[in-house]
């Protein structure tokens, strides 16, 4: 049960985080949001590996936090991309079911085991976002715009994919040094990429937020962490993808973004996988 509520608080947090930065990047480059966000964490789990003087863990396990940092740094960058393109509300379940696949397949390859009642509630809970994920097709191919919001979208599922089967190797070793590595490795490529764009610096208040913000997605990050060192992760990827339920509740309410019968339905799937999951 501590893997479910661990994986779920993940998605609450994430959620939150994404509706954010995805609103920010609407104003902002992406790569720039993503910048101060990882610095945020970044700086946020230098404090806390200060404090408890963990040691540090081997030269395998900081390779792979390496790799999977770097993956999860374009995956954002996509992500939010998307996000500032289209609807988030879209967006962000089509990038949690590109995301969710991945990493299940590489856990159930890897010897994880599901009980039936959990595979009925993964089935129904990946059927969920895709449902989510489901605009009509004169609206699809009305907007460009919208065509290239859900390229970026899945394109940022598969780098964040790799950050999954990444951090969950990687995580054997420590789940705070994993994300301080992979912190550490992403900031040089997007201040590069930040560069490239001469990305204009953003107001404080700005910077002040999104480094909050950083700090919430570190909290998921490390929710997920835990999850995926205590549980199979087949299980800890799909829950861990339900965060689209919080962006898109978030989108509606905040933003007025209209959420169809067939997005909803998507979203009662969703839920409904989880409580199984939770039960089995």
């Amino acid at each position: 049960m501590l893997v479910v509520v661990l994986a779920l608080s993940a998605s609450l947090l994430w959620g939150v985080a994404d509706f954010a930065c995805g609103r920010f990047s609407r104003r902002l480059p992406a790569l720039l949001v993503v910048l101060v966000l990882e610095t945020g964490g970044l700086l946020g789990i230098a404090l806390v590996l200060t404090v408890t003087r963990e040691a540090p863990p081997g030269l395998e396990s900081v390779l792979l936090a390496a790799g999977a940092g770097l993956s999860g740094a374009v995956g954002l960058v996509c992500f939010f991309r998307g996000m500032a393109l289209g609807s988030m509300a879209v967006v962000a379940p089509v990038f949690a079911s590109g995301a969710a696949i991945v990493p299940v397949v590489v856990g159930l390859a890897t010897g994880d085991t599901i009980t039936t009642l959990v595979g009925v509630g993964l089935a129904l809970a990946a059927v969920g976002i895709l449902l989510a994920s489901l605009e009509s097709e004169h609206e699809a191919e009305r907007s460009r715009q919208a065509r290239k919001a859900l390229g970026f979208a899945l394109v940022g599922a598969l780098a964040v994919s790799g950050f999954v089967v990444g951090s969950d190797a990687a995580s054997d070793g420590s789940v705070a040094w994993t994300l301080l590595v992979a912190r550490a490795a992403a900031i040089p490529f997007l201040l590069v990429g930040a560069g490239l764009v001469r990305a204009r610096r953003p107001a404080r208040s700005d910077l002040a937020a999104i480094g909050f913000f950083g700090l919430i997605d570190l909290a998921a990050t490390a929710c997920f962490g835990l999850a995926v060192t205590e549980g199979a992760l087949a299980v800890v990827a799909v829950l861990g993808a339900m965060y689209p339920v919080v962006t898109a509740g978030l989108a509606r309410v905040v933003l007025q973004e209209r959420i169809r019968r067939i997005q909803l339905a998507g979203v009662a799937f969703a839920l409904l996988g989880v409580a199984l999951v939770a039960a089995g």
